[in-house]
């Protein structure tokens, strides 16, 4: 019987669609929490008949996919590859012989994802390839006094079993630096640190396969995005007597009276530092932005709402608030904005 600490997750970036990655060099592997992929075979029985007796009399397999999902606490170096996976565009980079710091964008095109190849060897007793994996959803969890950790989802092709000889996993772990919350800050507005006691940034990716299955063939003819969500959800200790809660509930703008515009807010830093130093005095660090535009200019593009506040005997006072990101409206702002700052030259 194996154990699990004996299993290998790696992935590494397709060209395109139908390529398999092959080349062990390019592959990053991760220490998980969790690991659910596998292949996924759609089985069709077939349909009741009169005459047919009183058992199904037969299953066919009618389709196959792969993909699943997976926990882990990230590292600098592979939460590049999640980030990449996500918003489908070559990041811009910033350093030079030191450390870089790599701002992931959507770019051009808010509908293209690079797709990925996958290596799994459970228990390390055999090994599988899954092709063509795009990513589905990316979450990042936070809690204080504890290390930041994530979520992912994969969707893809056609599974296969192959020889794991030459992936060298160790050679090619992440075992990097995590980040802690302790040492992180969420801010909003920028440079109002808020007391957060939990939360999550969750980023999906609708990819539907309802009309993706088609005549002659096993496997879906693709994996396309057809939308994107992101969102922020916050446990906040309420320590400005209820200021915030208000604008989120009746006024934004600080009145009493109840009016129906809702709660917007642009210029926000939600930053996750690691105790490592990645160079010199600049620590390993993951940073989420919104479009920077602050709630004065009427141009920010996440909308937070709060829900009504649940008082419980002998608790702190908190809420609980949600902060959903909305297309740009000034058009010329990226709607979000990551920043990775680590010792990779480029994803």
């Amino acid at each position: 019987m194996a154990s699990s600490e004996g299993s290998f997750f790696g992935l590494a970036e397709q060209v395109a669609k139908g390529t398999p990655n092959v080349t062990d060099a390019e592959f990053d592997f991760l220490l998980l929490l969790r690991d659910a992929l596998g292949v996924n075979n759609v089985n069709l029985p077939l349909d009741r008949e009169v005459g047919g007796g009183a058992l199904t009399r037969n299953v066919v397999k009618a389709g196959v996919t792969s993909g699943g999902a997976l926990r882990f606490i990230p590292r600098p170096v592979t939460t590049g590859q999640f980030l990449n996976a996500y918003f489908g565009n070559s990041s811009s980079v910033v350093g030079s012989g030191t450390e870089y710091t790599h701002t992931f964008t959507f770019g051009a095109s808010q509908f293209t994802a690079p797709y990925y190849t996958i290596r799994s060897a459970p228990g390390g007793m055999f090994g599988h390839q899954y092709p063509d994996q795009r990513l589905a959803a990316l979450s990042f969890d936070f809690a204080a006094r504890d290390f930041l950790r994530a979520s992912a989802a994969f969707i893809g092709g056609t599974p296969s079993k192959v020889d794991t000889a030459a992936w060298a996993p160790t050679t090619y772990l992440d075992e990097g630096p995590q980040f802690l919350t302790a040492l992180s800050h969420i801010e909003i507005p920028d440079a109002t640190v808020l007391k957060v006691l939990g939360g999550s940034i969750n980023l999906q990716n609708a990819i539907p396969l309802d009309e993706q299955w088609v005549i002659g063939s096993y496997t879906p003819d693709d994996f396309a995005i057809n939308s994107r969500a992101i969102s922020l959800s916050l446990r906040v200790k309420i320590a400005d007597d209820g200021a915030l809660y208000n604008k989120m509930s009746l006024d934004p703008a600080g009145g009493s009276t109840w009016v129906a515009s809702l709660f917007k807010e642009g210029d926000i830093d939600i930053s996750f530092i690691s105790n490592v130093i990645a160079d010199g005095t600049t620590p390993y660090s993951l940073t989420f932005h919104a479009n920077g535009q602050a709630a004065a200019t009427g141009d920010s593009n996440v909308v937070f709402q709060a829900a009504p506040i649940d008082i419980v005997p002998g608790r702190q006072v908190t809420m609980d608030i949600v902060g959903t990101f909305l297309a740009d409206p000034t058009a010329g702002d990226e709607p979000v904005s990551v920043e990775l700052v680590n010792l990779e030259t480029s994803y």
